[in-house]
């Protein structure tokens, strides 16, 4: 993030009313390969990457901070999905943003789709503690009002878990 579109997004954020929701993501060269950050330096570096990023912004600014994108599908988490590898990083990076600011509000797994069951295995790792709000991006092909069955089935885990949490789509 360079400096430049540092400052225009303060100023943007000072004059108008927003609530941007920037994604905190993808590998570096530098480690693991340039895949998603599975390795204890990999991880270290992304949670510094992201606390310095999210510094970069004054602890009253009204940003939401999603980690990672959609880490349950190949894509985005190569060679693919691995919820504990996305639960370590997860954590390291809840733990090193909140450390530098309490104040940040911080989303995830941001999902593709509404996967339950990827849901679920972070919930059981523990995960999740310390998010502000569970994000998910309910993509339909048809049928758009599915979602709502599995909205009421994502509150339903959330709440065998002891969530009770917005839900972010």
């Amino acid at each position: 993030m360079t400096e430049g579109y540092t400052q225009l997004t303060r100023e943007l954020l000072k004059r108008d009313p927003l609530m941007p929701l920037f994604i905190l993501d993808y590998g570096n060269p530098l480690y693991d390969n340039g895949l998603p950050p599975s390795s204890e330096a990999g991880i270290r570096a992304f949670a510094e990457y992201a606390t310095y990023v999210v510094s970069k912004f004054d602890k009253d600014c009204d940003i939401i901070w999603e980690i990672w994108n959609e880490p349950n599908i190949e894509f985005f988490w190569k060679p693919k999905p691995n919820a504990m590898q996305y639960a370590e990083l997860l954590k390291a990076t809840l733990e090193a943003i909140r450390s530098a600011n309490s104040n940040a509000v911080l989303i995830a797994p941001a999902t593709s789709g509404v996967n339950i069951e990827f849901i679920k295995r972070l919930l059981k790792m523990r995960a999740l503690r310390g998010i502000d709000a569970v994000s998910v991006h309910p993509y339909r092909g048809s049928n758009p009002e599915s979602m709502v069955t599995d909205y009421r089935r994502l509150r339903e885990i959330l709440s065998i878990y002891g969530f009770n949490l917005p839900v972010v789509m």
